[in-house]
């Protein structure tokens, strides 16, 4: 519904007489513009409140004790014999790998498993394969297979291996 107001603004002299104004105020529009300028206005406010508030980091920051580099953080207790599947992944977020990069990494984590942790000699002859999958991977102990993951967290469907040899689905 629209309401108009008329408001008598006023009796004058021009040439050859008097003449009298008249507005018409569409009051609804006014209304209008008045909860869209207090919304504008709490926006601001708002705003004006989370820059005060970002401004403060800095300082904040500055007051909160320093963390020794070499020390090992966890978030709680893991039990491994409650974990059903480990997940293997380099940081991809951060860095592009190139493949001589990546063939380095196979082989010094190779010859760190055979002359520390003294699994046999024949995993030092194994080479990098480029093409086996290297993202989203997830072993399943209780299986013994090594998945491939999507995007998504779901299984691809020839991303199933026993070792080397990939599952075939049925």
């Amino acid at each position: 519904m629209l309401s108009r107001s008329v408001s008598f603004s006023g009796v004058g002299e021009g040439f050859g007489g008097s003449y009298r104004s008249y507005s018409a105020i569409d009051t609804s529009a006014e209304r209008d513009n008045a909860v869209l300028e207090e919304e504008i206005g709490k926006i601001r406010r708002h705003y004006e409140a989370a820059k005060k508030n970002f401004l403060k980091i800095p300082d904040a920051l500055k007051e909160m004790p320093k963390i020794n580099p070499e020390g090992i953080y966890v978030n709680k207790n893991l039990r491994l014999d409650n974990i059903q599947v480990y997940g293997f992944d380099y940081d991809y977020t951060l860095a592009h790998y190139s493949p001589n990069l990546q063939t380095l990494i196979y082989d010094l984590a190779k010859k760190h498993m055979v002359d520390e942790f003294r699994y046999p000699d024949i995993c030092a002859t194994f080479n990098y394969d480029p093409s086996f999958p290297i993202r989203g991977l997830y072993y399943d102990k209780l299986k013994g297979c090594l998945l491939k993951l999507d995007f998504f967290g779901s299984i691809e469907l020839d991303g199933c291996y026993f070792g080397r040899r990939k599952v075939l689905h049925v």
